[in-house]
């Protein structure tokens, strides 16, 4: 870890007093963008005058004492990481697969600092060539677990995009949803796009950019809710939770997109335990179980596999029995 130590100095007092500490920060550091210097003080990275802050808006004073730790390219995963990462699947020189856990950010995105972010808690400085915005190949929202790849070079990320793009990169996701879904398999092929009133929702359009999802059932329980399991023609930010909710059959914990039909709630009662029951997860019950691709760099076809997590199960054998 590298450990960079500032002194607000007196005589410069009156140009850096009162600057918000990442500004202060970048402009005494050049070599790291003032918005990676936020991600590092909002993950406790940095201290002033022996105490951690999460504030990138602390006003500096004249003699604060500033320290920045920096973990180091070629440093080993500490613990902390290895738990928000939930596991490390594979790793080689060219790329890293891992087991996210739900509540991991895949970026650290603009407007919002809170939690644990892939790009903000060390996979970013943890590979073995740093390529900045390149290294994450695609994206799991937020309240999302499973399975992502990382590019650890350039070439890599290159190679793996282009997979995507021609989607040659495998996936499958499971899913508990409300309701029993009427078909025991099928496709859904509804346009997705932006929602026209909340940039932050994607909608179903005539517009929209083409998106499949091939489902099957696994199992349905007697709560009346279904496990299915999904594989991706395309992948549309929030596809599987936007065509779900398309069926009237939205993922279980999804708050967002949740529209139901008449035949997802046949019991109000019921769905009134089982969403105070789910809520305190602060998950979707949405998992990325598997992973395809050409390996970038021998070209070899590679797979792999993530268990469903402990409370995605805890909350099936719940509702198996809730009637």
């Amino acid at each position: 870890m590298k450990i960079l130590v500032f002194r607000v100095r007196p005589f410069l007092f009156r140009k850096n007093s009162l600057l918000r500490l990442d500004y202060y920060l970048s402009s005494m550091y050049k070599k790291l963008s003032r918005s990676y210097i936020k991600s590092l003080i909002t993950s406790g990275l940095v201290s002033v005058n022996s105490n951690t802050t999460n504030t990138c808006s602390y006003k500096t004073q004249s003699n604060d004492l500033i320290i920045l730790r920096l973990i180091s390219p070629d440093c080993t995963y500490d613990s902390d990481l290895q738990n928000v990462l939930s596991d490390i699947i594979f790793e080689d020189k060219y790329i890293l697969v891992v087991n996210k856990s739900a509540g991991v950010i895949c970026e650290n995105p603009k407007n919002n600092h809170a939690g644990s972010s892939i790009r903000r808690d060390g996979i970013n400085s943890q590979t073995s060539n740093p390529i900045g915005n390149f290294n994450v190949v695609h994206r799991l929202d937020k309240l999302t677990s499973g399975l992502l790849v990382i590019a650890k070079t350039r070439s890599s990320y290159i190679n793996l995009r282009e997979q995507f793009n021609l989607r040659f990169i495998n996936r499958i996701y499971q899913a508990i949803v409300w309701g029993e879904v009427e078909l025991p398999y099928g496709e859904i092929k509804s346009p997705i796009s932006r929602n026209n009133t909340n940039r932050y929702k994607m909608a179903i359009s005539d517009k929209g950019k083409p998106s499949n999802t091939y489902y099957h059932v696994l199992k349905t329980f007697s709560s009346h809710m279904s496990l299915v399991e999904y594989k991706l023609g395309t992948g549309r930010t929030h596809q599987i939770r936007v065509h779900m909710e398309t069926l009237g059959h939205p993922v279980l914990g999804d708050d967002i997109y949740c529209e139901y039909n008449k035949r997802s709630i046949v019991n109000k009662t019921l769905h009134g335990r089982v969403s105070n029951m789910v809520e305190n997860y602060n998950r979707y019950f949405l998992h990325s179980g598997y992973l395809e691709f050409f390996h970038p760099n021998s070209s070899v076809k590679v797979s792999f596999r993530a268990n469903i997590p402990k409370d995605f199960t805890f909350i099936m054998k719940k509702i198996q029995f809730f009637t």
